[in-house]
């Protein structure tokens, strides 16, 4: 799988023995690699889409 746009994060909350940490990662999508190294299926653009206008 590709991870689209990841972010790696921690929270971290204090307590009486020290801290507990979490770890989290957030992607914007996932898409599955077949073997060849390909993308399968319809990886979605996150980008904003504007109308675009014809110029003469």
């Amino acid at each position: 799988v590709e991870l689209i746009n990841p972010v790696a994060d921690t929270v971290a909350n204090a307590n009486y023995r020290g801290a507990d940490v979490e770890w989290y990662i957030k992607a914007d999508d996932i898409v599955l690699k077949n073997k060849g190294g390909q993308l399968t299926g319809n990886p979605q653009n996150h980008a904003p889409q504007g109308q675009q206008k014809n110029q003469k």
